[in-house]
C-alpha cells in the first residue's frame, strides 16, 4: 500500500511529459530495487508476493493518474 501512496505523490508532483515518464520508471525500478535489497539485509527476505504487491500499487497509481488526466482533459 506503501507504492501507492508514493507513486501517486510522485505522478501528480512530476505530471509533465518527459518528467512523468522518467518518475515511472524511476518508481518501477525503485520498488524492484527495495524488494530485491532484502536479499542481503539481515533478518529480511525476499518475497515475490511483495514485489508483486509494490508492482501492482504503482500499477494502480498510474491508472488513476492517467485517468484523472483524461477527465480532466475533456
Amino acid at each position: 500500500y506503501v507504492f501507492i501512496i508514493i507513486s501517486l505523490l510522485g505522478f501528480t508532483a512530476y505530471s509533465k511529459k518527459i518528467v512523468f515518464i522518467k518518475i515511472i520508471i524511476y518508481i518501477f525500478f525503485i520498488s524492484i530495487f527495495l524488494e530485491l535489497a532484502h536479499i542481503i539485509v539481515p533478518n529480511r527476505s525476499f518475497e515475490l508476493e511483495d514485489l508483486s504487491g509494490n508492482i501492482v500499487g504503482v500499477v494502480i497509481s498510474l491508472i488513476s493518474v492517467l485517468i484523472f488526466k483524461l477527465i480532466k482533459n475533456k
